[in-house]
C-alpha cells in the first residue's frame, strides 16, 4: 500500500497532553527545538524543505497495549 492511499491501516497506539504548538520559520523553529529534538539540522531541513515547520511539545505519554482503530475506520472498513 503507498503512502497517501485512502486505505491506509489508521491505528490510535497511545496518547498525550500537548504543552505547546510552535508555528514559525524554519530557522525559529529550529533556534527552539535543536536541543532537545532528536534530529540533526541536515535531517530537519530536508524533512521541513518546501513545508510550514512546526513542534509540538507533549508530555505525559502513555502507550496502549493494544492500538484501537478510530471509530470512523471501524465504520467503514467493517
Amino acid at each position: 500500500m503507498e503512502s497517501g492511499s485512502p486505505f491506509e491501516v489508521i491505528k490510535i497506539i497511545g496518547e498525550a497532553e500537548i504543552l505547546v504548538l510552535i508555528e514559525d520559520t524554519l530557522y525559529s523553529v529550529w533556534e527552539k527545538t535543536k536541543d532537545y529534538a532528536g534530529i540533526d539540522k541536515k535531517f530537519f531541513d530536508e524533512y521541513y524543505k518546501n513545508k510550514k515547520s512546526y513542534c509540538v511539545l507533549i508530555r505525559k505519554c502513555i502507550k496502549y497495549d493494544i492500538p484501537n482503530w478510530p471509530l470512523a475506520c471501524r465504520l467503514v472498513f467493517s
